[in-house]
């Protein structure tokens, strides 16, 4: 029997919900992986330490991922699974994860211009460089919001459509920024380990480089996966765009201060890297 237009249409989004669902609980499951394997190195390095604000960033970054992902699969085993759904809700959920995943972009952007202003010696000019840039990474995050609240429209299954063109384009100065600050820790990390051959120092500084490539190669990663698609279509899809870069960034951020942790036992901006 001919299957006529508005079932193919019908299987088409009732196929789109089940693979947003099941990454949706695929994300939330690493995470939980991720939590059980570093539950005890945590403990040791993160909660028997005083609080400062290093441990506030982990803190966002561990937990804040964890309850935003269990509030995606709550809502996508529920509201989000009856269509279609109101553009009011499409809109509400896409300001949700574009917040949630602001939210660890930053916290993982602060964790690695700390490291680079402590490898500067906390040269003011370095600092003011990375303010301003974290100022201006803000201000995109916050125009993309609005864009994408205001000036989006969403099918029945929440894939945006006529996403506003420029709103893409606007996240590429932030990459340019990231390729800035990770070059710049690049050279000055091969400066200092040239200059000293300390164990303790070039174990630090080797972390750094480490980290800090796995952070911008993250962010490269990410961006090349969804910024060229979005363009050419002018199409959002939120459970493929922003739901495992949310724990992606969650679980880079937490291994970074981790992994300094570790070594020093002190915050990262206190390391021996940056005497």
């Amino acid at each position: 029997m001919a299957i006529d237009v508005q079932d193919e249409v019908t299987l088409v989004h009732l196929s789109t919900v089940a693979t947003r669902n099941y990454l949706i609980v695929g994300a939330l499951v690493l995470l939980v992986w991720e939590y059980a394997v570093t539950a005890k190195d945590e403990f040791s390095f993160i909660w028997r330490k005083p609080f400062n604000y290093v441990k506030l960033l982990y803190i966002l970054s561990r937990y804040y991922g964890l309850v935003a992902q269990s509030v995606n699969v709550y809502l996508a085993l529920n509201r989000l699974s009856y269509l279609p759904l109101h553009q009011d809700t499409c809109r509400t959920w896409a300001l949700f994860l574009i917040f949630s995943s602001g939210v660890h972009f930053t916290v993982l952007d602060c964790i690695v211009m700390i490291r680079l202003y402590a490898l500067h010696r906390k040269d003011r000019r370095i600092g003011f460089m990375l303010f301003c840039a974290f100022v201006m990474e803000l201000a995109v995050g916050t125009g993309c919001a609005y864009a994408i609240y205001y000036k989006t429209s969403y099918d029945i299954t929440c894939d945006s459509y006529e996403m506003p063109f420029h709103t893409v384009y606007l996240m590429s100065p932030v990459m340019a920024m990231q390729i800035v600050i990770w070059t710049m820790t690049v050279y000055k990390v091969h400066s200092l380990g040239a200059r000293h051959n300390i164990p303790t120092l070039v174990e630090i500084l080797r972390v750094v480089i480490r980290d800090g490539t796995c952070t911008f190669l993250l962010i490269l990663t990410i961006y090349i996966a969804t910024i060229p698609d979005v363009a050419a279509s002018r199409i959002l899809r939120m459970h493929a765009t922003l739901i495992f870069p949310i724990s992606m960034l969650s679980i880079s951020g937490c291994r970074s201060i981790m992994n300094m942790q570790r070594i020093t036992g002190v915050a990262p901006e206190h390391s021996h890297a940056a005497h």
